[in-house]
């Protein structure tokens, strides 16, 4: 009896195991279908059913609705049930396919199309994409396909609208739209080309609008005999606002470095793209190739002089626009310029003015002059030099400009000369100095010692000259605040000292902002100092302060944290920031 069970618990448990192994090898099979439907989207309205195939088909696929308020499915029928949006999920095993579906209510239907350019002008081998404007503007379905009735002329992309010119005549592209078949049409003519030679699209152009001598040339191959076209400049392809046209009777136009820049001077951006090209006069079937232009402008606004100011001098103007013939007699002579248009960039320190053919026996002052004629004060330059060439005068106006409001609109130059003689004169205006000129105009403030700590003496020796003596634990002295904010460049603490003896516990600096106190995040630490019975100078780099911590804006200081020990004796004068080299 006992035996018999357990014959049939083992068969039992062998039954078992072939029933799970055989459910693994089916889950498995399943988890290795791929599986995909018949539409990924679909828009249904509202009450609509739909019926979704699955690729492979199998009896096996669970349907699941992401929700039941807008779409129901059974065995891949769908039914839209309300408003929204919803995702069927086809699922079998680990294998799933996805439709997005949109319920809307009954469909709005399309009245109407329009093409947004009536009539188009191509040349053998361009293209545009033609735009179709389906109406109302909350048509359910504003698909469109598109027609060319010679498309050996003009072929049309069926689905984009997308036009290239195959051959010169004239083809009519028809749009239909998907829903009710509304049409509508547009004319391709394809007409021979006018070609362009110069300047070439990849030409870079700088512009230098105080050179009478400096232009730009464009030029064409002339179209069957026609000798009257216009040359255009635009910012668009389309030319529908041009920003300068010229007739011209040939085929070939300068267009002055002066005109140019005046165009594009007010347009924002290092370079302006300028796009141009050239239209017959007459009325005949050419188009102008189009090409472009990068353009960097020259942004300076120089200063012309105003003849009628003129005292105990004359003054002509030279060929260039900025350029002029100064004749001063004996004594003092003096001429002022037109007011300023608009605010003096505050970068911009350095008058300058280009000199040539001088026979003047003296240096020029340059007054700089209010609107309503009060005197700001005065910059001198060096002695104009007789040269046939252009020779620059620059002149640092700095100490002048800093702290005055010189530079509104309005105010203008008073240029005094005191000796007689001729001198030519081009390209008057302020520019910012370059990097040479900042570091060799850069005047290091001196910080003065204006604070100590409890464990510190502070003995005041001379001007710039400091004694500290430390009495106890964490001595430390803290300068006063810069009165201006470094220039790019200035980055190395210096200055001289003598010690007793060596700063074993290091030199440390606890930078502070205008904004933000004095932190041990925000400090460096420079390692021993050694002793010095003779003035010794210290540098220190703080470029890690001043790019981590935008340590240098103007109310800048520095704690100097001298170690940690008492019986210090050191001496410090002249602290300051320099450059690197």
């Amino acid at each position: 009896m006992n035996a018999n069970r357990n014959k049939n618990l083992i068969f039992l448990l062998l039954i078992s195991c072939f029933l799970a192994i055989a459910s693994c090898s089916t889950d498995e099979q399943s988890e290795m279908i791929e599986i995909s439907l018949d539409k990924s989207t679909l828009t249904l309205v509202l009450g609509d059913t739909e019926t979704l195939t699955v690729t492979p088909s199998s009896n096996q696929i669970e349907w699941i609705s992401s929700n039941t308020d807008v779409i129901t499915v059974t065995n891949g029928v769908i039914t839209a049930v309300g408003l929204g949006d919803a995702i069927v999920n086809a699922k079998i095993g680990n294998s799933r396919a996805f439709c997005e579906i949109s319920v809307i209510e009954t469909p709005i239907n399309v009245t109407g199309v329009t093409i947004t350019e009536e009539e188009v002008i191509l040349t053998v081998g361009k293209t545009k994409k033609l735009e179709a404007v389906v109406g109302p503007e909350d048509a359910t379905y504003k698909n469109v396909r598109w027609s060319s009735n010679k498309p050996q002329v003009v072929f049309v992309d069926d689905l984009t609208g997308e036009v290239t010119a195959k051959a010169l005549g004239e083809a009519t592209i028809t749009v239909t739209t998907v829903d009710g078949g509304k049409k509508a049409t547009s004319l391709v003519k394809v007409w021979p080309a006018l070609n362009l030679h110069r300047p070439h699209n990849e030409t870079p152009l700088t512009l230098d609008p105080t050179d009478s001598e400096a232009n730009t040339h464009f030029s064409w191959i002339p179209f069957e005999g026609t000798t009257n076209y216009v040359l255009k400049l635009s910012l668009s392809e389309d030319f529908s606002s041009p920003l300068y046209q010229k007739e011209v009777n040939g085929s070939s136009v300068d267009v002055s470095s002066y005109e140019f820049n005046e165009m594009i001077k007010q347009i924002p951006g290092e370079t302006v793209k300028v796009y141009w090209t050239v239209e017959p006069k007459d009325p005949i079937q050419v188009v102008g190739e189009t090409r472009y232009l990068s353009v960097a402008a020259d942004r300076n606004e120089y200063l012309r002089l105003s003849p009628a100011t003129a005292v105990n001098l004359t003054a002509s103007k030279g060929a260039g626009e900025y350029q002029y013939s100064v004749v001063a007699g004996s004594g003092t002579s003096s001429i002022n310029t037109v007011p300023l248009t608009a605010p003096l960039d505050p970068n911009s320190l350095i008058a300058s003015i280009m000199t040539k053919n001088s026979t003047v026996q003296s240096t020029l002052s340059i007054f700089l002059m209010k609107a309503d004629g009060t005197e700001v004060g005065s910059v001198t330059s060096p002695g104009t030099n007789a040269s046939t060439s252009w020779l620059e005068s620059a002149i640092n106006a700095k100490p002048v400009l800093a702290g005055s409001s010189w530079g509104e609109p309005g105010d203008y130059l008073r240029l005094s000369f005191s000796g007689s003689g001729q001198l030519e004169m081009n390209a008057l205006h302020f520019r910012p100095m370059n990097y040479q000129e900042i570091k060799d105009n850069y005047v290091p403030e001196i910080l003065q010692l204006v604070s100590k700590s409890g464990h510190t003496t502070l003995e005041t020796i001379a001007e710039n000259h400091y004694k500290l003596r430390t009495t106890g634990s964490d001595p430390n002295a803290t300068t006063s605040k810069l009165k201006a904010s470094l220039p790019d460049g200035a980055c190395i603490l210096t200055f001289e000292y003598k010690s007793n003896t060596q700063m074993g516990n290091n030199l440390q600096l606890f930078l502070g902002t205008p904004t933000q106190g004095l932190a041990e995040s925000r400090s460096l630490k420079l390692g021993t100092v050694p002793a010095s019975p003779e003035w010794t100078t210290y540098r220190a780099d703080l470029t890690p302060g001043i790019t981590g911590w935008r340590w240098g804006v103007a109310g800048s200081y520095i704690r100097m944290d001298i170690g940690e020990k008492a019986d210090y004796e050191i001496e410090i004068r002249n602290i300051k920031i320099v450059y690197k080299n």
